[in-house]
């Protein structure tokens, strides 16, 4: 058993640091290809699956086949109703036959995030961060009606723009939108991009008509680096700038444990795959991202990161802080 974990944690540790290069890179590194495979789960995914392999450069399994001897391992499997990523761990049962064991699966579903996600309150710190500034925090103390949606003069963001630059599987732009902004959201992260792009091909076909409505005012961009994108919006006419940059960097380090729930481990799936960014890349990010925000830039933390800049106001939740920088009045 002893050496059965040993040979595991070794493992993990290399799928790991392949795995953190992804977030980098406009493509997949051959090392992280030896770890992540395509599988269709059904016949009449054959040929869907055969695609999403071709695009990203990946193996495909065959159908009900598995990769026992890679003791972790990431599958994007693919069936008739959509796109996850399922990461799996080889176990030994009580019988001494190993079998791979579904841990995860990441995906994105906007029916779910409407479901499960918060209403758009303007008292959550990600919205309050979107809407308040040092000057009407102490103003904007009460709470909104909790159905704010359905009187459309009550969204907090309605008639906002905003960039994530960051989307990940499209949670937290999900509750921008429901709260009434604009949103474009850009994932240069291959895998997570085919996640998310399966999302909103699923969106156009659902029969909730709120969650239509809201999906309406997402827009995701090509598959590109953020900066490049800001960079673009900062050399074009005024109108073209949001008025909102939304960043949500992978933290470089957990220093403490997370107030973990069914809500927000769904939300944090998507990070398993996606490398820290470095100090350079984060402030070459946050300094675009000053050029082309009209109004503000929002940063999403854990509690516990250090302030990297001068902070003039944040909004805080047991898990995360929402760091505040704004723009300089004229």
């Amino acid at each position: 058993f002893h050496l059965h974990k040993a040979t595991w944690m070794l493992s993990a540790r290399r799928l790991f640091r392949s795995v953190l290069q992804v977030r980098m890179c406009s493509t997949i590194p051959d090392t992280l290809k030896k770890y992540v495979f395509v599988q269709a789960m059904d016949q009449s995914s054959v040929d869907k699956a055969a695609m999403v392999a071709d695009d990203l450069g990946l193996t495909r399994l065959e159908l009900g086949a598995s990769r026992l001897s890679l003791a972790s391992y990431n599958v994007l499997q693919v069936t008739k109703d959509r796109i996850q990523l399922c990461y799996f761990v080889s176990r030994k049962n009580k019988f001494g036959i190993v079998k791979a064991v579904p841990m995860e699966s990441f995906y994105t579903d906007f029916t779910r995030f409407y479901r499960n996600l918060q209403s758009p309150k303007r008292r959550t710190p990600l919205i309050r961060s979107m809407v308040e500034s040092k000057d009407n925090a102490d103003q904007n103390a009460k709470e909104e009606p909790d159905d704010v949606e359905s009187n459309k003069t009550h969204l907090p963001l309605l008639g906002k723009s905003i960039v994530d630059c960051t989307a990940g599987i499209g949670q937290d732009s999900f509750m921008l939108a429901r709260a009434g902004a604009s949103v474009s959201l850009i994932e240069r992260n291959p895998i997570v991009y085919t996640l998310l792009k399966d999302g909103f091909e699923r969106v156009k076909h659902t029969e909730n008509t709120a969650v239509q409505e809201v999906a309406s005012r997402m827009k995701l961009e090509e598959r590109e680096d953020s900066i490049r994108v800001l960079e673009r919006l900062v050399n074009s006419q005024g109108e073209k700038r949001p008025d909102i940059v939304y960043i949500d960097p992978l933290p470089h380090t957990k220093k403490q444990k997370l107030n973990v729930t069914k809500q927000s481990a769904y939300k944090d799936l998507p990070r398993t795959i996606m490398r820290s960014p470095s100090n350079d890349e984060q402030q070459e990010l946050f300094k675009t991202a000053k050029k082309a925000a009209k109004e503000r830039v929002v940063i999403k933390k854990p509690f516990y990161a250090r302030v990297e800049y001068p902070l003039p106001l944040s909004f805080k939740s047991k898990d995360w802080r929402c760091d505040i920088y704004m723009q300089d009045k004229p």
